[in-house]
């Protein structure tokens, strides 16, 4: 195959090129093609690697998602799910590229790589997750006045 297809986009990277937890990945992470002339029928298939490091060599877990196309349009979306594969890494880097299969049977087509570096640690150290609770200290850590945030404590 051929790579004749341009990146596929983060759209909420923040900082630039960084996945955190103010994206909060334990709801997926969303990856957009943009720009490409689709038609129904077409199909594409987002290849996505999460990596332990920041360059992407230590693949740590692979997905595939296969999206099919309804209508015609210049925009494909995709959600890189948690379970299994984003909870997977605390720190390192997620890689994208997809292939798209055109309707008409002409030959398959694919992107070149994006990659974003991937962090669910906090300023402070802890790590996001849907587990994960804000904690305000009253007191010392451990007493019970530690608790989290919106819990009051009853006298």
């Amino acid at each position: 195959m051929t790579i004749e297809l341009d990146f596929p986009e983060f759209p909420f990277e923040e900082p630039p090129g960084g996945i955190t937890c103010a994206q909060k990945p334990c709801n997926g992470i969303l990856v957009v093609v943009d720009h490409i002339r689709f038609t129904a029928g077409d199909t594409v298939t987002f290849d996505v690697a999460v990596c332990s490091d920041p360059d992407g060599q230590n693949v740590t877990e692979r997905t595939r998602g296969v999206v099919t196309v309804t209508a015609d349009t210049t925009s494909v979306s995709y959600t890189i799910p948690w379970d299994g594969v984003l909870d997977a890494v605390i720190e390192g880097s997620i890689i994208v590229f997809y292939t798209r299969t055109p309707a008409d049977g002409s030959a398959p087509s694919s992107s070149q790589e994006a990659i974003a570096q991937y962090s669910r640690r906090r300023p402070g150290g802890a790590v996001c997750g849907p587990d994960s609770r804000e904690v305000i200290s009253f007191g010392e850590p451990g007493t019970d006045d530690e608790r989290p945030a919106g819990v009051l404590r009853r006298r």
